[in-house]
């Protein structure tokens, strides 16, 4: 993992787009938002804070529409400027046709359905294709974001196993990264099944507990009824009781509903099975996702990641926070002003 040990999501820029402003955009909408969102400046500006690399969400289905070339030169834009600054590249895809966040009581179409499955292939084979001769930045290719398999992971260990060999048919030299079960879970990592490909590795995202991390956010029904707001060190004594009386959310909450308080040893404890990965597996691990909703306090975010950081790197793990700019987590916001110096500094000290 040597050039991904500290990195940033450019989430919102070439995937995820219209969040933001909370409506479908329109071709020219879409265009100017990807010529004006991100620039050279704002790679320059992550490599001044001494990241090493960044995580780079695509949408799969604009690399095969009739403007995929077009889509491609944006990708091709930020390689460019990866390599100006040298800051190293993930490049994630984050949305594809088929693909259902969070469905983990139905099998999503990508994994039963075999004419979205090869879309899914051909997108992987034109990124291989297009990038086989890249040298700097380093890339990485990481096959699907947060994937949901209510088969317990049966199906998606097929389909990875056939995405590997086909990239592999083209590429054998950029690392492949494979994400966990349960939208990248930490609990899910013993589920993963490990290649023999040296270039293999393999990703969870980390953002437990939610009731600190995604506290009141306008996109979860089950934290807006919550209601609370949370600290970093804290107690959540009254957990159990609203889990009493809101059975549904019991699954989801499952890990944490007995727990009494929020600090490090929490964490520690939730990232038991990435320790375990990387003592027993001799691959390894990533998190490519970590971060806290900008509804917290600042002094909060910064202390709970300045403790995530710490075992990360004791675990030798290398991550990426979650996000650069805007999307409920961003480090800048849509002018590109700096909204916590400090936990820059946290971030890539």
């Amino acid at each position: 993992m040597d050039g991904f040990q500290k990195g940033i999501n450019i989430g919102g820029w070439l995937a995820q787009f219209d969040v933001n402003e909370n409506k479908r955009f329109t071709y020219k909408e879409r265009t100017d938002h990807f010529n004006n969102f991100i620039s050279v400046k704002d790679i320059e500006r992550i490599a001044q804070w001494g990241a090493d690399h960044i995580r780079l969400p695509l949408n799969g289905d604009l690399i095969l529409d009739e403007n995929g070339e077009e889509y491609m030169e944006y990708i091709d834009r930020c390689i460019q400027w990866g390599k100006a600054y040298g800051v190293n590249i993930i490049l994630d895809i984050h949305e594809i046709r088929g693909h259902e966040y969070g469905q983990m009581y139905n099998v999503i179409p990508l994994l039963k359905d075999r004419e979205l499955q090869q879309r899914f292939i051909e997108v992987w084979k034109k990124i291989a294709g297009r990038y086989v001769n890249v040298e700097q930045p380093v890339l990485m290719f990481e096959l699907l974001n947060e994937i949901s398999d209510a088969s317990q992971g049966y199906l998606w260990r097929r389909l990875y196993k056939e995405v590997v060999n086909e990239i592999r048919r083209i590429d054998n030299n950029h690392y492949i990264l494979i994400g966990s079960n349960d939208q990248n879970s930490v609990f899910e990592l013993n589920s993963l099944e490990l290649l023999s490909d040296d270039k293999i590795i393999y990703g969870f995202h980390f953002y437990e507990p939610l009731i600190f991390t995604h506290q009141k956010a306008h996109f979860s029904e089950d934290m807006l009824k919550y209601n609370r707001k949370i600290h970093y060190p804290d107690t959540i004594h009254d957990f159990v009781e609203f889990l009493n009386d809101n059975p549904d959310y019991i699954n989801k909450f499952k890990w944490i509903a007995l727990e009494k308080n929020i600090n490090k040893e929490l964490l520690e404890k939730a990232l038991t099975g990435a320790r375990l990965f990387c003592q027993y597996s001799g691959k390894e691990l990533y998190c490519g996702e970590f971060g806290v909703i900008n509804n917290a306090n600042l002094n909060d975010i910064n202390s709970y990641s300045e403790d995530m950081v710490d075992l990360l790197k004791e675990y030798g793990i290398g991550y990426a926070y979650w996000n650069y700019k805007e999307m409920d987590f961003g480090i800048v916001d849509k002018d590109s002003k700096i909204l916590n110096n400090d936990l820059v500094s946290i971030l890539f000290k």
